[in-house]
């Protein structure tokens, strides 16, 4: 039987609460939530809806304060890193 998966903001606390735990400094490198303004004007300038994960994984944490390594696979990324690598995106296409 399959599990279901668990809310982005639970998973993120669990997250969160054993890096304070067991990582501080990496809990530490974790920005603070995203301000829902700047998603939906991320979204508004893309001209495209984020997936709700996103958004909710956004409000939990916008990406990361600095350079780091605090869970496997690439760092996750703020609302204004998306913006840039979809406008840099756009630069090339033309």
């Amino acid at each position: 039987m399959n599990s279901p998966v668990p809310p982005v903001r639970s998973s993120w606390d669990r997250i969160d609460g054993w890096l304070r735990e067991h990582a501080p400094t990496s809990y530490e490198n974790l920005a603070r939530p995203a301000d829902a303004g700047a998603v939906e004007a991320a979204q508004a300038e893309m001209g495209l809806r984020f997936p709700a994960d996103l958004v909710d994984s956004l409000l939990c944490h916008d990406g990361l304060l600095r350079w780091g390594s605090v869970l496997p696979g690439p760092p996750p990324q703020s609302v204004a890193q998306i913006v840039a690598h979809w406008r840099d995106a756009q630069r090339d296409r033309r």
